[in-house]
C-alpha cells in the first residue's frame, strides 16, 4: 500500500509537470501576441546571484497617479465583472463593496508613448524651474539640489511602460491597440474601492464614487533561462541585485551623478504568447561607457 502511494504521488508530479510544460509550449507556439525590446528600466533583475540559483526579471510599470481613477470608473468595473448596483453613499454599501473579491482583467501597457512623454515634459519643466530658482535658506537650497538629482535619476531610470486601459477581452483590446511592438496586454487582478469625496468636493455636493485599482499583474516576474543570464549574473556580484555603476577608478556612483553618464547595461527581447504570458527571447549586454563631463 505504501509503495502504491509513492507511485501515485510520483505519477501525479509527472502529470503536473507535463501539463505545465505543455502550457508553456503552447503559449510560445506560432507568432508572439506582442514583442518589444525593453531595458533594465522596465525589467529589473531579481533572484539569486550564485551560480546555481535562479534569476528572474521583474516587470516594472507605472500609471499617472490619481489620473488612472478618472477612467477606471464604474463602467470599467462592471465590464470586468463587478456588481456596482448599490449607491456607495452608505456604510452598508461600503462594507458590501469592501467584501467583493478581485476580478481577473487584462491591462494595456503602452511603451514610451504619449503618457510617458507627458510625464517627461512635466519633469523637465520642474527641472528648469528648480534650476533657475534663486535665494532661500540653506535648507531650501539643499532641497532644490536633492530634487534636481532625483529628477535626473528618474529621467534615465524610471520605467517607460504606462497603464493606458484595461478590459475583460484581450482580443478586443488588441483591436483597439494594434501595435504589438508598442502595447503589452497582460492578465492581472483588479480590485474595487470606494473613493471618498474630499472636503472641497463635499462643498460642491460631489458624492463618493466607485473606482478601481490594479492589485497585481499575474505574471510580473519572468524567469531568466540560465543560458541567457550568464553575463547578466556577473553583474550581481552574488547578491541577486545588480552591483552599482562604477567609474574607471572603481568608485560607485548613480546615473544621476552630475559629472558622469552611464548607459543602460542590458536590453531584453520580450515576447508575449497565446496565453498572454511573457517570456524572454534574448538578453543583450550593452557596452560599458567611460564617464564624461557634462
Amino acid at each position: 500500500m505504501r509503495r502504491y502511494g509513492i507511485w501515485l504521488a510520483t505519477g501525479l508530479v509527472v502529470v503536473v509537470n507535463l501539463v505545465i510544460l505543455g502550457g508553456v509550449a503552447w503559449n510560445r507556439s506560432g507568432q508572439p501576441e506582442a514583442r518589444m525590446l525593453l531595458s533594465e528600466r522596465e525589467l529589473r533583475l531579481s533572484g539569486g546571484g550564485t551560480e546555481n540559483s535562479g534569476l528572474s526579471l521583474h516587470l516594472i510599470w507605472r500609471h499617472q497617479g490619481d489620473a488612472v481613477q478618472d477612467w477606471f470608473d464604474q463602467k470599467h468595473l462592471e465590464a470586468v465583472g463587478f456588481d456596482c448596483s448599490r449607491v456607495p453613499d452608505s456604510p452598508a454599501a461600503e462594507r458590501y463593496y469592501h467584501k467583493q473579491l478581485p476580478r481577473r482583467a487584462y491591462l494595456v501597457l503602452e511603451f514610451d508613448g504619449s503618457l510617458h512623454q507627458r510625464w517627461k515634459e512635466k519633469q523637465l519643466a520642474r527641472y528648469r524651474e528648480l534650476e533657475t530658482a534663486t535665494g532661500g535658506s540653506e535648507s531650501e537650497k539643499k532641497n532644490r539640489e536633492w530634487e534636481l538629482k532625483q529628477i535626473k535619476r528618474q529621467l534615465v531610470e524610471e520605467s517607460r511602460l504606462f497603464l493606458v486601459d484595461l478590459g475583460k477581452d484581450p482580443r478586443q483590446l488588441r483591436q483597439r491597440y494594434p501595435g504589438t511592438d508598442r502595447y503589452l496586454i497582460l492578465p492581472a487582478l483588479v480590485k474595487l474601492q470606494v473613493k471618498h469625496a474630499t472636503s472641497d468636493q463635499q462643498r460642491l455636493k460631489q458624492k463618493q464614487r466607485l473606482t478601481g485599482y490594479v492589485e497585481r499583474i499575474l505574471v510580473s516576474r519572468i524567469h531568466l533561462p540560465h543560458d541567457l543570464g550568464m553575463e547578466l549574473r556577473r553583474l550581481t556580484s552574488g547578491t541577486g541585485r545588480i552591483a552599482p555603476y562604477r567609474d574607471e577608478y572603481g568608485w560607485p556612483y548613480t546615473p544621476a551623478d552630475s559629472i558622469k553618464k552611464q548607459p543602460l547595461r542590458y536590453q531584453v527581447d520580450l515576447a508575449v504568447g497565446k496565453r498572454y504570458e511573457p517570456w524572454i527571447r534574448s538578453v543583450q549586454m550593452m557596452p560599458p561607457a567611460v564617464p564624461v563631463k557634462e
